[in-house]
């Protein structure tokens, strides 16, 4: 075979499939590497979110259906005290859904307090049946009472 024939047989052959394997292996190696960095990424922004969103306080209520929501704030009348359990039952009333609703159920809900809460505008011996409070807290724990009205 001469130096042309050979010339001709390399720019005119197929691929190996050895070589077709090795590209294919470095595009998705090149392509994990980038979506194994963009992963690492976002693994660390929702580190860094993981505090503020678990620290997050969030008082607990059911709805109607009896589902657990989490509100940051909960503003609502004392409707029963237990002075030695540190409890109250807390009640409020739900928006309705649509501009022209009438009837807006209203919900309750019992709560605790604990020698760590914090409250503006009053104390625990101040919280009577009728008063209007804004609590905060941890699922049902109060850890902010704010005395309203």
């Amino acid at each position: 075979m001469n130096d042309r024939t050979a010339a001709n047989t390399n720019v005119s052959r197929e691929p190996s499939p050895k070589e077709i394997i090795a590209v294919t292996a470095g595009t998705r190696l090149f392509f994990a590497a980038r979506s194994w960095l963009a992963a690492l990424n976002l693994l660390a922004v929702a580190i860094l979110l993981e505090g503020s969103i678990i620290n997050a306080p969030a008082i607990g209520i059911r709805n109607r259906n009896g589902a657990i929501f989490e509100l940051g704030s909960l503003s609502g009348t004392v409707s029963h005290v237990d002075q030695n359990r540190h409890r109250f039952t807390l009640t409020w009333r739900g928006k309705g859904m649509l501009k022209m609703e009438r009837y807006w159920p209203s919900y309750q809900e019992d709560y605790q307090v604990t020698d760590s809460t914090l409250y503006k505008n009053g104390s625990w011996a101040d919280i009577q049946k009728g008063v209007h409070v804004r609590i905060a807290g941890r699922s049902y724990e109060a850890t902010f009472v704010e005395f309203t009205k």
